[in-house]
């Protein structure tokens, strides 16, 4: 390492000199410290260069490393959510299945009787039918659906979305209502994103209104503004609630009230999504008797 003090000094010393020979000698020890000054300080230039280019490229690599694991989340978010509709999907199709298969053997049996033979018909083509709205519930969270960006009439989407639900909102137990507003609001959105927003906050709504026996106007009100570019959709029902010393602990993940029916992940989910989008929910008071939640998400009206 040069010390630069040595150099002033050789400096200071040369002009004391007074003697041709003594002048050259130093004036060539001068030039010599100079010029391996130069060098000295060019090295620890390069060293200083590589040092910031290694953490350059370590924060480069973090941030791929990152995105990667950002892009990992958003697939197991997908499949969280078929995973949570999986047994309701399975016993639907089941079913249907079912009635499918003893409707088959009823045509056989009556195939002589070609009075019956329409009717049997009928009640095929309104399983498969049924069977059709139970996959098209699916269809939007898969790998392929999930990341679709779409553009769409709010409203007009959640009365067809909401269509495929209709076995399970109108069945021979119960009748859940479900009020949607008809208002122009064109939003751009991932066609996951929104599903998987709606298919759990719906899920919880039939689950906990088919668990009143008491509710005999058992009812879903979904409502939709938008402020500027934000939309703001409220989500509610006439069930019992949430209790207030849980109404924090929802959103967080395996919270589930459900007791064993319950895996405690759609609401997890649901803040996962809207923080990706840098939007929120929120749990608040409705003027409904049951569960009211409050969804924002900024940027998406078009």
């Amino acid at each position: 390492m040069i010390n630069v003090k040595n150099i002033k000094d050789d400096i200071v010393n040369f002009e004391k000199l007074t003697s041709t020979s003594d002048l050259k000698t130093a004036s060539k020890e001068i030039e010599k410290s100079l010029v391996n000054l130069e060098n000295s300080l060019k090295e620890s230039q390069k060293e200083e260069e590589k040092e910031i280019q290694n953490e350059i490229e370590l924060v480069t690599n973090t941030i791929s490393e990152t995105k990667n694991k950002m892009e990992e989340i958003k697939e197991l978010k997908g499949l969280c959510s078929i995973g949570l509709q999986a047994e309701t999907l399975i016993h639907d199709g089941n079913s249907i299945l079912y009635h499918l298969s003893n409707v088959v053997n009823d045509c056989k049996d009556e195939f002589k009787k070609e009075e019956n033979i329409l009717s049997k018909l009928n009640i095929v083509s309104n399983e498969v039918n049924s069977l059709q709205f139970v996959l098209d519930r699916i269809s939007p969270i898969t790998k392929k659906g999930y990341n679709e960006k779409i553009s769409l009439n709010l409203s007009d989407f959640l009365k067809n979305y909401i269509n495929n639900w209709k076995d399970q909102l109108d069945t021979d137990h119960f009748t859940i209502n479900v009020d949607i507003p008809q208002r122009e609001i064109k939003i751009s959105i991932m066609q996951g994103e929104i599903c998987t927003i709606i298919m759990n906050l719906l899920d919880n709504s039939i689950f906990w209104l088919s668990q009143d026996k008491t509710n005999n106007d058992k009812k879903i009100v979904i409502d939709i503004h938008a402020e500027k570019k934000d939309l703001h959709l409220i989500f509610s029902d006439n069930g019992k609630g949430v209790p207030k010393l849980e109404q924090k602990r929802i959103f967080e993940p395996r919270i589930s009230l459900k007791q064993d029916e319950g895996w405690g992940l759609g609401l997890y989910i649901i803040r996962e999504i809207l923080d990706e989008l840098n939007g929120e929910i929120q749990y608040s008071d409705s003027p409904l008797p049951g569960a009211n939640f409050i969804i924002i998400i900024p940027k998406i009206v078009l």
